[in-house]
């Protein structure tokens, strides 16, 4: 299979990013072994062993684990890699679907709770600039992931202030159906409670970082035992312990910002707004952020309605299901993620080969395919609506064209950028 040019949660890229981890400490390691083997691995055996070797491993400090310890995650790692392709990919597709199914049914049950936000006729224009958030409906519900996209000062950050009550629309009206607010008169008091903001430039804490979240745990109102449990528990669950005798300005960019999101997630909000938390990332913790947010967006006990702005395409594409496409403030796209490109009348394709443009065109002639350009380090292929993925990697294939890496962008939102 061609490598992707930009991984993103594929088992691939977040295998070796595990192996990384395994090598670099026992207990980064096993946390991270246990996260790999809940996302990738059908067999249930698979998941249970991630699960005792990290009970073996070490409860403090981040060093080498034990050469047997280590050279057990490491075959672990391979085991479920081999059980993914040996029909454990399918196997996880099916358990999804089944997944899925079953989250609708509950949500029927309960239809009045699905709705978190429902925003009609958004507008907003700022005073000695030419700039303006055009009509705009937006709908999120609890369980989805909605990923908003554009290029800067294209109107992202003035939506999402305006989801989380920190900018007033200039027209439109605002509903939290799931808090029972809405109108011209907003309990935002209310709302705040249940909504949690991650700007894009993050305050600095001081202090502890574990008093920081038992502190913000404490303002909205759990306390005792029940505030020991949640900030160990997402501690825990965002990978924290290792990093807990630092100070603020010792942290990486990546985990100041899960620090932030267990600030956030620690009082179990039921909306979260996040600015661009993919920026300065680099892939390794924008594939465990991103699947972090999945996994906590779809909670079968405390779902979240997620909206999230960036500018990286890719990644946020593995995780919504809506995407919203701003261009200087106009609405180009807002709809569920695997429509994008629906109504077009060609494919498009990202390849990378070792050939030149001139060449790839002279073996593409008389094909399906109808345009060959070139595309930064990268070469767009359009093809005819009727030549799948399939399709043309086996041309490409039979014409002897060497494939360096290869991407299916028919339906992506990169499209709406042309």
């Amino acid at each position: 299979m061609p490598e992707q040019p930009e991984p993103g949660l594929d088992i691939e890229s977040s295998a070796r990013a595990v192996r990384i981890d395994i090598r670099d400490g026992a207990r980064s390691g096993a946390q991270a072994l246990t996260h790999f083997a809940e996302r990738f691995a059908a067999d249930p055996a698979l998941r249970d062993e991630a699960l005792v070797l990290r009970m073996a491993a070490p409860e403090q400090g981040s060093g080498a684990a034990h050469p047997t310890l280590e050279r057990e995650m490491l075959e672990l790692v391979d085991r479920i890699v081999a059980d993914y392709a040996d029909g454990g990919a399918e196997a996880l597709r099916q358990r999804e679907r089944t997944y899925s199914q079953l989250r609708e049914h509950v949500l029927r049950k309960a239809p009045s709770e699905e709705l978190a936000f429902v925003g009609e006729g958004i507008t907003k224009a700022y005073r000695g600039s030419d700039f303006a958030l055009a009509t705009l409906d937006l709908t999120l519900r609890l369980g989805q992931i909605t990923g908003v996209v554009g290029q800067n000062a294209h109107g992202k950050t003035t939506l999402l202030r305006i989801v989380a009550g920190e900018l007033r629309p200039d027209q439109g009206t605002l509903a939290y159906p799931l808090l029972g607010e809405g109108g011209e008169r907003i309990d935002w008091v209310r709302v705040k409670r249940s909504l949690a903001f991650v700007p894009q430039e993050l305050p600095a804490w001081r202090g502890s970082l574990r008093d920081t979240l038992h502190f913000e745990a404490a303002l909205r109102g759990i306390r005792g035992a029940r505030n020991e449990s949640e900030v160990n528990f997402v501690i825990e669950r965002l990978g924290l312990g290792d990093h807990l005798g630092k100070t603020w300005s010792q942290l990486s960019g990546g985990y100041k910002l899960r620090f932030a999101l267990a600030r956030a997630l620690v009082w179990k909000p039921r909306i979260l707004v996040m600015d661009e938390p993919l920026a300065n990332l680099d892939i390794k913790a924008k594939s465990v952020l991103l699947q972090d947010v999945r996994d906590l967006a779809r909670s079968y006990r405390y779902p979240i309605a997620v909206l999230m702005s960036s500018h990286e395409l890719y990644a946020l594409e593995t995780v919504c299901q809506q995407m919203v496409f701003l261009n200087q403030g106009q609405v180009v796209y807002v709809g569920p993620a695997d429509a994008v490109g629906s109504d077009l009348e060609r494919n498009e394709y990202e390849l990378r080969t070792s050939l030149k443009l001139s060449e790839l065109q002279d073996r593409l002639r008389g094909t399906g395919v109808e345009e060959v350009r070139e595309d930064g380090g990268n070469l767009t292929l359009r093809t005819v609506r009727s030549m799948d993925h399939q399709s043309l990697l086996r041309l490409l294939i039979d014409r002897g064209v060497d494939i360096q890496a290869f991407r299916d962008n028919s339906r992506s939102v990169r499209r709406l950028f042309q």
